[in-house]
């Protein structure tokens, strides 16, 4: 097997949270995340909560659903990535992932590709599952509020 190096490849991302966006019954943290040369555009944005939309449950605290969640767009040049992910019971998660082409915001659902997260995508997935953790699990007296009011804004 030939060995890479693949320390020239990285390059940190911004993850920006753009806002607690409120479609229906459900509170969902919106992250943006760009490659390099890439913008995040009020448009693409725009095209991603609708695609978000279009999938929530009704019901956003029916069947063990808490109504809240959070949704990534990355605008990277292989193409635009959406993930939205919802709490689910205590300690689970929903998760699905879209992708549109470069200079589209076109998103068709992959998740039944099994393709879920890039490394800038995972981060953000990691920093949810902590402040899940700290604000309803280990400190509960914080609750669904606290839960809500931790946000991501960090370059990685």
């Amino acid at each position: 097997m030939e060995e890479r190096d693949t320390g020239s490849l990285y390059q940190p991302r911004p993850i920006q949270f753009q806002e607690l966006w409120k479609p229906r019954d459900w509170q969902i943290k919106v992250y943006g995340i760009t490659a390099p040369s890439c913008k995040l555009t009020p448009s693409l944005l725009e095209a991603a909560k609708e695609t978000v939309a279009s999938i929530l449950p009704s019901g956003a605290q029916e069947e063990g659903r808490h109504g809240v969640g959070f949704m990534g767009v990355h605008a990277a040049t292989d193409g635009n990535f959406l993930f939205v992910d919802w709490w689910w019971n205590t300690y689970e998660l929903n998760h699905q992932s879209f992708l549109a082409p470069p200079d589209s915001a076109q998103f068709k659902n992959v998740t039944p590709t099994g393709r879920m997260f890039c490394i800038w995508e995972l981060y953000v997935l990691g920093f949810e599952r902590e402040a899940w953790i700290h604000a309803l699990l280990k400190n509960p007296t914080s609750g669904m509020d606290g839960y809500l009011e931790a946000r991501l804004n960090q370059e990685i």
